[in-house]
């Protein structure tokens, strides 16, 4: 499986990294680490997570601090 991220995707992880850069840098830099990493057992697993607000997406929250990701994943086999 191989992961592509669209433009709205690389924009919020973009805004995400400035907004928390705004107080701290390092912060930042682990925080978009953190999504990215988690993002990528997605190669491994791309149906885990529930269903998404969205139809035909589904959702997962990396931790409580981080937020969530949502993404298609086709249908389930």
């Amino acid at each position: 499986m191989k992961l592509v991220f669209d433009d709205q995707a690389l924009a919020d992880l973009e805004n995400i990294y400035n907004w928390i850069a705004e107080d701290s840098p390092a912060t930042a830099k682990t925080v978009v680490d953190r999504l990215l990493s988690s993002v990528e057992l997605l190669i491994s697993f791309p149906f885990m997570g529930h269903a998404g607000h969205v139809s035909d997406t589904l959702e997962w929250v990396e931790s409580d601090r981080d937020g969530g990701v949502s993404w298609g994943a086709g249908p389930r086999r």
